[in-house]
């Protein structure tokens, strides 16, 4: 069965709920641990997909000095 509007929408929803509150667990983890390289990428990835790129690029050049590969 297709999706409907209303499916559509509760997903994107409930997706970008998801993706604000994981926002805010890899900023505590920063908080306490600010040279963890997997916290700084995946921060990075996710606020790209928040569309706050100029941030994501320095969460992601923070975790390729780090240590992760570079995904630029």
């Amino acid at each position: 069965m297709p999706p409907t509007p209303t499916t559509t929408s509760e997903t994107f929803f409930r997706k970008k709920a998801e993706l604000a509150e994981a926002i805010g667990h890899y900023r505590r983890a920063l908080e306490g641990s600010p040279d963890h390289a997997e916290a700084h990428f995946q921060l990075g990835k996710a606020l790209l997909e928040q569309k706050q790129p100029a941030e994501a690029r320095t969460h992601l050049q923070a975790a390729a000095r780090l240590g992760l590969p570079s995904v630029e």
